[in-house]
């Protein structure tokens, strides 16, 4: 039996390379002139979208994020961008078609395997759905459900965001590992929580990291 009750991935540049309005990713394609300016007002450099954090801790929708890129550009219609975005949301896709087949051998270890994400609403509603994420992983847990980042602490100084999973679970620490592309800064506050860390080439290193640990357990 595994030292591990528990294995959580992450999801953006882990578990799936996917963004929104992927489809219109392409050069050739009509709008994709209009996600440059999204990805300039959302995510750019100089990016005057400022709610980044608060999305993802549930505190801004999709709805009120689209009416603000509208508001940068009014040109825009909403009601499409919110379609095509909660389309793009449905349609994300695993790094690998061989993900949910390491999954279930974890999970006929006894070992849970959940998705642990810093996401927003997009994700519970479009993409948990879209891709049937809770037919192949145990659990998932999204910072924009629980109103908590992966790095966020408690007024107790214990994880926000896994504390509760980790006490329902009986999870010692030890007990769980998370896979996940953010940096050794980022893997010790994720260690002092108790869950041991295993940072991985964003994009790219997810399968051969389930492979060596696949191997390590058996």
């Amino acid at each position: 039996m595994s030292v591990y009750k528990c294995v959580f991935l992450d999801w953006a540049f882990t578990l799936s390379n996917s963004l929104f309005w992927n489809h219109f990713n392409d050069p050739k394609h009509l709008h994709y002139p209009t996600l440059q300016i999204i990805q300039a007002i959302l995510f750019g450099k100089n990016a005057s979208f400022k709610g980044t954090s608060d999305w993802m801790r549930g505190k801004l929708s999709s709805e009120e994020v689209v009416a603000y890129i509208c508001q940068q550009n009014p040109t825009f219609d909403p009601q499409f961008l919110l379609q095509e975005l909660a389309l793009s949301c449905s349609q994300m896709q695993f790094v690998s078609p061989l993900v949910p087949m390491y999954v279930r051998q974890l999970q006929a270890m006894g070992i849970r395997v959940a998705v642990a994400t810093d996401n927003m609403d997009t994700f519970s509603r479009w993409t948990v759905p879209g891709m049937r994420l809770t037919t192949i992983f145990d659990d998932v847990l999204n910072s924009y459900d629980l109103k908590a980042l992966k790095m966020d602490r408690d007024a107790n100084g214990e994880s926000a965001f896994f504390g509760n999973y980790l006490r329902t679970h009986q999870i010692q620490p030890g007990e769980s590992v998370l896979i996940d592309d953010g940096n050794e800064e980022y893997g010790q506050i994720i260690r002092s929580f108790g869950i041991e860390y295993r940072q991985i080439e964003p994009r790219t290193g997810l399968v051969p990291e389930l492979q060596k640990l696949l191997v390590a357990l058996n």
